[in-house]
């Protein structure tokens, strides 16, 4: 190519010498793309058998694990905590059961009673329930049923840690205080 633009010029016409030295450093200059275009083949080769590798790796892995897992089922786990009080003509009864299984959190038809009763003397005499005591009591309530529905997410997620279920059952028992206490509050 720079030969032909080179004869087109009207005073200069290199040596044939000069065509070997420019011959031979446009070779040394192409050779290092053909090593590096063989290097990149060799690096697109290995990763074939590297997939190949990964894939049977994961098969293996995915195999052990679903043995492991199906030879081994869950046992259900349940536990219930109970109380009954009779305070100013309220019966109340906690009972708390949860099944790691399936996630369900069973909430007794008494505790919602309590808190129906609880609504219905709001409901019935509002300054006791605008009272800062009475506030701060149900606020103390609705903060444990948080920390109740996030320790039961935490348990769907991780049902084999039995420290979530200990949490939880302070969790309730603590709320179960606090209920009384409130109903306690509101019928005195």
């Amino acid at each position: 190519m720079i030969e032909r633009f080179i004869h087109e010029l009207p005073e200069f016409e290199p040596d044939s010498k000069v065509w070997e030295k420019i011959s031979a450093k446009l070779g040394a200059l192409e050779s290092p793309d053909k090593k590096k275009h063989a290097i990149i083949r060799k690096l697109y080769a290995i990763p074939a058998f590297w997939r190949i590798a990964a894939v049977i790796v994961l098969c293996l892995s995915a195999i052990i694990f679903l043995k492991d897992k199906l030879s081994n089922p869950k046992e259900k786990i349940s536990f219930s905590y109970h109380e009954e009080k009779n305070t100013s003509g309220i019966d109340t009864v906690f009972v708390s059961n949860f099944n790691a299984e399936s996630g369900n959190h069973c909430i007794p038809e008494k505790v919602n009673n309590a808190l129906e009763q609880i609504n219905k003397v709001c409901q019935k005499q509002p300054e006791i329930c605008k009272d800062t005591i009475f506030v701060a009591m149900k606020t103390q309530i609705d903060t444990i049923d948080f920390a109740i529905n996030n320790t039961d997410e935490k348990i769907r997620l991780y049902p084999e840690e039995e420290g979530l279920l200990k949490i939880k059952t302070r969790l309730e028992q603590e709320k179960n205080k606090s209920i009384k206490k409130l109903m306690q509050y509101v019928v005195s």
